[in-house]
């Protein structure tokens, strides 16, 4: 009987640091075709789309990535143009969950690369760009506002505006200007915090949802970063 072999390689590599804004490979994911019948959550995680490269930024005060901000213009291995597929789709996609370091000074994201390349990965090259935020720190600005007059106003840069879903069950924060700047909203009602349900983010606006509360009296605070600035930095690998 014919065996199935199943394998993933992780190879590692060591950090250098640099005083300039830097985009680096640091570990490479290669997968080897694994059969359909597992199913999706069968294979090894970083093996659900293909293979994986790990890039890492290095800066300073470092926020977040930008969200589809990922663009490459060449992608080969060993010879072999992959940037697209047969209908013209990208053949490669950023990966969920970007880090960020307890310090700020790096970034740490992946690119899903829709092929398998066993043990040929490291032959890859690629080049494009990524977009990504720095700032200064973090300020605070509260509200109060009735819920059931709603809040429709302007805090610090932020355009707001509430309003009650869920047959009443759950308050929606809607930010629509700035909201890229803002790291977390919280909302209170007589001193006791209401429980986050999630978020929404989209390109125009970005949404927070709470547990509702027993009165119509809530405080609202954002925290949000300082100067937000968004940088967009080439990089390529193997050139």
């Amino acid at each position: 009987m014919k065996k199935i072999i199943q394998a993933v390689l992780f190879l590692f590599i060591p950090y250098t640091s640099a005083s300039e804004p830097t985009v680096e490979p640091v570990a490479f994911v290669d997968c080897k075709e694994i059969p359909q019948s597992f199913g999706e959550f069968g294979k090894p995680q970083d093996c659900r789309y293909g293979s994986k490269i790990y890039f890492m930024i290095s800066d300073g005060n470092i926020t977040n990535i930008k969200s589809d901000s990922l663009t490459l213009n060449k992608l080969e291995i060993e010879g072999k143009d992959i940037l697209a597929k047969r209908n013209g789709d990208d053949n490669y996609k950023l990966s969920s969950f970007p880090r960020v370091s307890d310090d700020a000074k790096h970034l740490m994201f992946s690119i899903e690369i829709k092929e398998n390349e066993f043990l040929k990965l490291q032959n890859t090259k690629l080049s494009g760009a990524i977009s990504y935020y720095t700032s200064k720190g973090l300020e605070r600005h509260n509200q109060k506002f009735n819920l059931d007059q709603g809040l429709q106003t302007t805090l610090h840069s932020f355009d707001l505006k509430s309003s009650l879903q869920d047959d009443g069950n759950l308050i929606e924060i809607e930010v629509t200007r700035d909201f890229n700047s803002v790291n977390s909203i919280k909302l209170e009602s007589n001193g006791i915090k209401l429980q986050s349900k999630g978020m929404a983010k989209g390109p125009q606006r970005h949404r927070y949802y709470f547990e509702a509360a027993g009165s119509s009296e809530i405080d609202i605070a954002i925290t949000s970063w300082k100067n937000l600035n968004m940088k967009t930095q080439p990089f390529s690998y193997n050139q």
